[in-house]
């Protein structure tokens, strides 16, 4: 794994759930953030009226520096479920189960 040091790439993935989980606009965050971080959360943004079809359409059409925030946060939702939902990994995660048992 590497390290990100682009300090907007780093402020759009602080940002990437603030349109959808917060009242706050796309323009909100451009006029305090500038246009390339407003452009990254924007196309991280799921939005309502979007099926998940839709959602993963717009996803494939996204710059590099999204997809890589929305890599890395479906990378921290499985950590979380390592973390807080053991029961469904038997204690540990399944992939580290199967591969003990080889």
């Amino acid at each position: 794994m590497g390290f990100v040091e682009d300090f907007q790439i780093l402020t759009a993935a602080a940002l990437h759930d603030v349109i959808e989980d917060c009242e706050v606009q796309i323009g909100d965050i451009q006029q305090s953030y500038g246009k390339r971080i407003a452009m990254i959360v924007n196309e991280l943004t799921h939005r309502s009226e979007q099926s998940k079809i839709e959602y993963v359409e717009q996803l494939k059409q996204a710059t590099q520096e999204a997809k890589m925030i929305k890599l890395a946060d479906r990378w921290d939702n499985i950590l979380d479920l390592r973390m807080f939902k053991k029961d469904l990994f038997g204690g540990r995660p399944h992939w580290s189960i199967s591969l003990k048992q080889e």
